[in-house]
């Protein structure tokens, strides 16, 4: 059970104002011009499955811009991710940043974020997509890998920690099962067992029990088979499963059973390699790997539809259409990357930005749980009310964390460039013993207020990682969590440029403030807007020490 409410209502939740605002525009017929240019696939029977060829779809789709809501219309894709809606008409989309689940009506009218918790504390993070099961339940999709069931009233809360595949995603069928892929937000480089499956049904009441569904495609090494298989899965009111692969333009479809029934391929205008690490002069080897399918979703009319790159940068997305009968490439058109696209009953299209969405939402920041700790430098007390009126970015760190090593000079550094009296970084160690923590810090130089955890942070402040840093606001409010670390970049932009936000500090390059001596080498794939990066080192697990 929760110890506090699973939903979070905002502004806009009697959904009033933007329900309102609505047109009735979903009930019309979709946009459609035929191509000229389109030819017959090549259709090949084999292996007990049918092959389909595309090389041009039979129309296209005109998708029309809107300013907000459409009624009579399904939320689909919510920019890199399908959305998903549960038998009441709700629709839900994961929020990564800010480790919620965001929950709209029928009409998309903001209802508010979900936040569920355990009476323990422990509590959703970095859910990178999320899917509606039978009745009120929902599983979000961690970044980590686990995957989280709960629902929107706060009756359920179990955290499957070991699926079959690390970092799965995957959809729930009217049975109550739950088809897993591998996941394309994060990839990982670990060697599978010889002919290892495409897919995994398991029920999540008793997850041990899996059932396999198609084989992975072939490697070019053990260590790329999930890269080489990485990709979404969207099941239909049937049962039946439709995969499309991250690195090339494939769908697969299964039936309930898990037997093949066609494998559909359609052209893209850039090359899809085979995954492999290249070589690169100014670090690591990167991983060179096409973002080329995004998401997939049925749609209210039945159809398949996959959000995929349209070129080799991922700047700009395709809307495919497929026909799940067939596999034939019906409908394609233009759209922009990370908005959200709605779709009607009858194909009509609309693509409308996720901010205009979330117009009324309500941010309400939440308090941070206090602390009293020793500090290295003095062993002194230093509370958290002791540094009230400040901006403050609190991390949290030990010995045997590697990504730890890399991040603590970042934070170090931009704590001395700013070095003002209205912001402070505090690093509080977890090592149990006080002598490898001096070592390890005396080792990076650490000039930053250090506080001594000594092993007992995790059971009050429920974070499943290290390395774990919190921004709060000049009263003690989260501004922004951040589990793990994803390197240099990804620190100048997302916790060098919020830190001065909070500040009110305007600067075209906080990346100035970040120690150009470390190099945090990322493994990345080319043609990618963030989709499927390996790059991101996930917090150690902090049970060691």
């Amino acid at each position: 059970m929760l110890k506090t409410p699973a939903l979070l209502l905002g502004a806009g939740a009697l959904g009033l104002a933007l329900g309102a605002a609505c047109s009735p525009q979903g009930d019309g017929k979709p946009r459609l011009e035929a191509n000229a240019e389109w030819v017959e696939p090549q259709i090949e029977e084999r292996d007990g499955a049918r092959f389909v060829d595309n090389t041009e779809p039979q129309q296209w789709l005109t998708v029309v811009a809107a300013e907000g809501p459409i009624a009579k219309t399904r939320l689909l894709f919510w920019s890199n991710q399908a959305a998903t809606q549960d038998s009441a008409g709700y629709h839900f989309v994961a929020n990564e940043e800010d480790h919620e689940v965001l929950m709209f009506d029928a009409e998309l009218a903001f209802q508010g974020a979900l936040l569920p918790q355990d009476s323990s504390g422990d509590r959703l993070q970095r859910p990178v997509t999320v899917a509606a099961g039978p009745g009120d339940r929902l599983a979000a999709f961690e970044a980590s890998g686990s995957v989280l069931i709960f629902d929107r009233w706060g009756r359920e809360f179990r955290r499957i920690e070991q699926p079959p595949f690390s970092y799965s995603i995957g959809a729930w069928d009217s049975r109550g099962r739950l088809t897993l892929a591998r996941s394309p937000f994060n990839l990982a480089f670990v060697p599978e067992g010889e002919d290892p499956p495409l897919l995994a049904t398991l029920d999540p009441v008793h997850p041990t029990s899996i059932s396999t569904v198609g084989r992975a495609r072939p490697s070019l090494s053990p260590y790329y088979v999930h890269p080489a298989n990485a990709g979404t899965v969207t099941i239909d009111s049937e049962g039946n499963a439709y995969y499309a692969a991250l690195g090339r333009a494939e769908v697969t479809k299964f039936d309930r059973d898990g037997t093949r029934i066609w494998v559909s391929t359609r052209s893209v205008e850039y090359e899809t390699p085979e995954p492999r690490l290249v070589p690169s002069r100014d670090g690591p080897a990167r991983l060179a790997l096409a973002t080329v399918q995004k998401a997939s979703a049925i749609g209210p009319d039945g159809l398949l539809y996959v959000r995929t790159a349209a070129n080799a940068e991922a700047s700009k997305d395709r809307l495919d259409v497929l026909d799940p009968a067939t596999g034939l490439w019906l409908e394609s058109a233009d759209v922009d990357s990370g908005t959200a696209i709605l779709v009607g009953e009858r194909g009509a299209a609309f693509e409308v930005s996720t901010a205009a969405l979330l117009e009324e939402r309500d941010r309400e920041r939440r308090p941070f749980t206090s602390f009293a700790l020793q500090t290295f430098q003095t062993g002194d007390s230093l509370s958290l009310e002791d540094l009230e009126g400040k901006v403050k970015l609190v991390s949290f760190w030990a010995s045997w964390c590697g990504p730890c090593r890399k991040e603590l000079p970042l934070l170090d550094s931009l704590n001395n460039a700013l070095a003002r009296s209205d912001f402070t970084v505090i690093g509080i160690n977890e090592d149990v013993q006080e002598e490898d923590a001096r070592a390890f810090a005396e080792g990076l130089n650490l000039r930053m207020t250090t506080l001594l955890g000594r092993g007992r942070m995790r059971r009050v402040y429920h974070y499943s990682g290290l390395p774990y840093s919190v921004l709060l606001d000049r009263d003690g409010l989260v501004i922004k969590e951040y589990y793990g670390f994803g390197g240099r970049e990804a620190f100048d932009l997302h916790v060098a440029a919020r830190v001065m936000a909070a500040l009110g500090i305007e600067v075209d390059e906080p990346a100035a403030l970040a120690a150009e001596e470390h190099d945090h080498g990322r493994h990345i794939h080319s043609g990618g807007d963030g989709e499927g990066d390996g790059g991101g080192e996930g917090g150690d697990d902090d049970d060691g020490g």
